[in-house]
């Protein structure tokens, strides 16, 4: 990871702000330094002087004392325990490297065959190492949530507009979306509208469940470790699948097993930033048989 960070990239966010890898890296080595003026707001506002060894023991105590509590307990205790590598690593995603991690994340799956295994080992454009340890230590904190925080309702912006054709259901009947890189979450749905551009976007409202055997169907609180407090994230590591059922009171919700399992079923609105006018949906209803948010209702454009 650290020679990932070791190169000559230098990227802008949308705010026209410039950052390198190399300055990234330092930053989350040393020291927490609050700053002012970022763009997603304080940097780093309430851990001004703590290290990534203290990071590192913050995290452990929170696990240990959900475990105790029996939470989490599906993962074996001898790997329960997040490394410093994976702190590290969830500190860069939470501040403005994320960009360049997520973008490496969907150049790669545009890819197949020789020209994927190319781009994942290429020592100039190669994130894996990263994207292990961030995949490591999302899994970890997203086990020990406890029943009532794992099916706690999120919501995510996405600038754009959904085309009809989306709606359309799959042979089992399922309207499944992939997110191929890291996706970040909010308990809130004002924080995502906030960031939501001119001209049409997409609030996604997803239902996350519980755990089981098969996998984690929720992203993990980095709150506590994220470099920007103001903003609590909810992650979901690589390649959540997300589906709504317009026919089906209790969906069901296809898995994929590619990097990890993060099935959720979702209630997805599309919102304009300025008005709301209510649309039918693909399948001309406003409604459909079934109670429950996201469950058995159409998913409707707004």
């Amino acid at each position: 990871m650290k020679r990932e960070f070791d190169r000559n990239v230098e990227w802008t966010d949308w705010k026209g702000n410039r950052y390198t890898l190399r300055d990234e890296w330092r930053y989350v080595n040393g020291p927490a330094v609050p700053l002012e003026g970022c763009t997603p707001g304080v940097r780093d506002a309430d851990n001004g002087g703590k290290t990534p060894l203290q990071f590192l023991e913050d995290t452990s105590a929170f696990i240990k004392s959900r475990r105790s509590e029996g939470n989490g307990l599906l993962i074996p205790e001898d790997c329960a325990l997040l490394s410093l590598e994976e702190v590290l690593s969830i500190r860069l995603y939470s501040g403005p490297a994320y960009q360049v991690i997520n973008e490496f994340m969907r150049q790669a799956f545009s890819m197949s065959g020789a020209l994927r295994a190319e781009l994942a080992m290429h020592a100039g454009h190669t994130f894996t190492a990263t994207v292990r340890h961030l995949c490591c230590g999302i899994r970890k904190l997203a086990a020990v949530s406890t029943p009532e925080e794992a099916v706690q309702p999120l919501f995510r912006g996405v600038r754009g507009e959904l085309k009809n054709a989306f709606w359309t259901p799959d042979a089992q009947g399922m309207v499944c979306a992939v997110d191929i890189a890291f996706m970040s979450t909010s308990r809130n749905s004002h924080t995502p509208i906030e960031y939501m551009a001119d001209g049409m976007n997409v609030l996604w409202e997803l239902e996350p469940q519980l755990e089981t055997d098969a996998a984690f169907h929720r992203g993990a609180d980095i709150s506590f470790v994220s470099c920007v407090l103001s903003l609590p994230l909810l992650v979901f590591a690589t390649l959540p699948a997300s589906a709504s059922n317009p026919a089906l009171a209790q969906p069901r919700v296809p898995i994929l097993s590619l990097i990890t399992h993060l099935p959720c079923s979702q209630a997805i609105r599309g919102r304009r930033r300025s008005s709301i006018s209510p649309m039918h949906d693909a399948f001309g209803q406003e409604k459909a048989a079934g109670t429950g948010r996201g469950r058995g209702q159409p998913a409707q454009c707004w």
